[in-house]
């Protein structure tokens, strides 16, 4: 029976105890009704008994259950957001001194982040979900960024995923360069074309001439 409420074996002893005492305490109830129900009631009224005290248990590890997964769940995207954070931020760290030479943009608290760890300014705007992706967009028309550092967790999906895959459209009809995974930021900022001047073309088949 505790197997199929999904009892913890470590705990099935102790409920069978449980339900021991309570048929003991039940039957000794019982008895009290034996000239009033007859026999039967001896045998019932510990048999609901246990009815309500499965019943419980049953409802009882459900809830359990719910409120360990939205836990997991919660922890799960903490720990990869942070993980995503230390990785940009590992990254760019290698890249310090070229990085410095250029006008940097961030959103929420990567931005600050950033600024924090390289010791380098950074103009900070909204978190992503609340408005940040859409001020990079409008850096982009404004032919005010080059260059876009956009870490993505594939395997876990954001309230904001509509905004993100707006921006990357964006970027690529501006003809921006886009580097996703700590492999392409580093081939991106080792590059000697991060000291030249840039030509892009947006896909309208204008020609974007380096300011």
């Amino acid at each position: 029976m505790f197997e199929k409420a999904r009892i913890p074996n470590h705990f099935i002893p102790y409920a069978n105890l449980g339900t021991g005492l309570i048929n003991v305490l039940a039957s000794i109830a019982s008895l009290s009704l034996i000239e009033k129900a007859g026999r039967r009631a001896v045998i019932v009224y510990p048999m609901v008994i246990m009815a309500i005290v499965f019943g419980l248990l049953t409802v009882n590890n459900f809830i359990d259950k719910m409120e360990r997964n939205e836990t997991e769940f919660q922890s799960r995207g903490q720990i990869l957001d942070h993980f995503q954070k230390t990785e940009l931020i590992e990254c760019l760290r290698q890249h310090r001194d070229i990085l410095a030479k250029h006008k940097l943009y961030g959103t929420g608290t990567t931005g600050s982040l950033v600024e924090k760890e390289l010791q380098i300014p950074v103009t900070k705007f909204e978190s992503g979900p609340l408005g940040g992706d859409q001020q990079l967009g409008a850096k982009i028309t404004s032919r005010a960024l080059d260059i876009l550092i956009f870490f993505i967790d594939t395997l876990d999906s954001h309230p904001h995923t509509a905004d993100v895959q707006a921006l990357l459209r964006l970027a690529q009809v501006y003809g921006i360069v886009c580097a996703t995974t700590a492999a392409t930021v580093d081939f991106l900022l080792s590059s000697p074309k991060m000291n030249e001047p840039h030509v892009r073309k947006i896909q309208t088949g204008q020609t974007l001439k380096p300011k």
